[in-house]
């Protein structure tokens, strides 16, 4: 009975600590607001296009806002245009086609409409940039990830070496002294080569990679599950 009583405290610290893993957390599924459009071509258009969304579910948008931001790097010429739109209406998607000779740059921004995330993200591992489109001439293309604790900024770049369908991680650990338990804002930027188009499915946070500990934690709950079958077939 004994044995039987602790193997049983086993188990349910075993289900314990796999309930209290914690799950990626959504920074951001474009689904909000339902249909945004944007489209420019200079010498007509006016850049920057600049958006505020606010108002938004923080289940869907960290924070509940979102600024956007999107120019060209060199002064805009004859047959340069971006175009792009996202929302629920067109698939959860962050979508954003250049054409012409400029490259163009895109920030998007997350401080809860300057209030502050106060976000805790000392569960997870980092943030992740998943795309579905990603075309060969936007290779080349440089993700600057820049992350304030709320004493201070810390930034992590990628370069996209490949085109076709990818995820970027930056994991937390690249970002010197980051204090993820005090996340106040969230600002990405992209600098996109010319003619570079692009399609965002969401931004999260990457899960913490299972430890050894937590491995083991695996093994005992599927041995608590063979027990219990065996136990229920002796019944």
């Amino acid at each position: 009975m004994k044995l039987l009583s602790f193997f049983s405290t086993l188990c349910l610290t075993a289900l314990v600590t796999f309930q209290l893993a914690a799950a990626p957390i959504m920074i951001d599924d474009f689904s909000e607001p339902a249909a945004t459009v944007f489209s420019e071509t200079a010498p007509v258009g006016t850049f920057p296009i600049v958006i505020a969304d606010t108002g938004l579910a923080t289940t869907n948008v960290i924070g509940g806002s979102r600024d956007v931001t999107i120019d060209f790097v060199a002064a805009p010429g004859p047959g340069d245009n971006i175009n792009g739109s996202y929302g629920s209406a067109f698939g959860n998607q962050f979508s954003m086609f250049t054409g012409g000779v400029n490259a163009s740059t895109l920030d998007l921004f997350s401080d809860a409409n300057v209030a502050g995330l106060s976000a805790d993200l000392s569960s997870q591992a980092g943030i992740a940039l998943d795309f579905d489109i990603f075309d060969a001439a936007a290779i080349g293309t440089v993700f600057t990830l820049n992350i304030d604790d709320g004493s201070g900024i810390s930034s992590s770049m990628q370069t996209a070496l490949l085109a076709g369908p990818q995820t970027f991680d930056f994991l937390f650990s690249d970002f010197a002294g980051l204090d993820t338990s005090t996340i106040d804002s969230i600002h990405l930027t992209a600098s996109v080569p010319a003619n570079g188009d692009i399609r965002l499915l969401n931004i999260q946070t990457i899960e913490n990679v299972p430890e050894p500990a937590s491995v083991a934690i695996w093994a005992l709950l599927g041995i608590c599950i063979s027990v219990g079958t065996w136990k229920l077939r002796r019944k």
